[in-house]
């Protein structure tokens, strides 16, 4: 496979369908963090969708591909590697998993860092159980990104969320002043209610949290 001319394609599709009035409040609404094409997901979607489901790269190609994305200067491209990682997820493995710890703490953000926690890191965590106490250990770095991923992985592993491993993320940074700790710690407990409410209610009745944590694990209790 010719990785250059795959990404060569990508970079003419997305570059045409620029809109700088888009890109300006795009870039806005990311604190200024990275620059923008302004294309919107739909759009982007459409431009690249046919090419994403068409890759027939080996895995090694494809995060060839999924690092040179990720080292454009505009924002869409780092969206558009999360969009062929998601689409080749289930080929993912567990040696994969240092790949993706590179990639939360690389131009890291929420919109990234989420998607990559919940649905990419996540994903081959339930496939393979025994990595659970390798990201959980994230939680133990400097590095705040990969802090909240050790607390939102199990995000959408509903009735097989390993409830230990949730409390002891919780409580390692439930006092900490960080606002996207805070706000992971709640969103944590907000998505485990769906499963389980009164397990939620009891936890932040007995621990104490932030307010913001608090106030997001208990959004939707009336």
């Amino acid at each position: 496979m010719n990785v250059k001319a795959w990404i060569d394609e990508i970079d003419q599709s997305l570059r045409s369908a620029s809109n700088p009035e888009l890109a300006e409040g795009m870039a806005a609404y990311m604190k200024g963090h990275f620059g923008y094409l302004g294309i919107k997901k739909p759009i982007r979607a459409e431009r690249t969708q046919k090419q994403i489901r068409s890759f027939e790269g080996s895995m090694e190609e494809l995060f060839d591909v999924v690092f040179l994305l990720w080292e454009r200067e505009e924002r869409e491209f780092q969206y558009v590697a999360m969009d062929l990682l998601e689409r080749y997820k289930r080929l993912l493995k567990p040696e994969h998993l240092p790949h993706l710890k590179s990639l939360i703490v690389s131009k890291s953000w929420w919109d990234t860092v989420d998607k990559l926690s919940t649905n990419i890191i996540g994903f081959i965590i339930l496939k393979n159980p025994e990595l659970k106490s390798e990201v959980f250990l994230w939680g133990d770095e400097k590095n705040m990104w990969l802090q909240r991923c050790s607390i939102l992985f199990q995000l959408s592993f509903k009735g097989k969320t390993d409830k230990e491993l949730l409390t002891a993320a919780i409580e390692r940074h439930r006092g900490s002043k960080e606002f996207f700790l805070q706000k992971a710690i709640g969103w944590s407990l907000r998505q485990y209610a769906r499963t389980d409410a009164r397990w939620v209610l009891k936890f932040v009745e007995e621990i104490p949290l932030a307010p913001l944590s608090k106030r997001e694990a208990l959004k939707h209790f009336k």
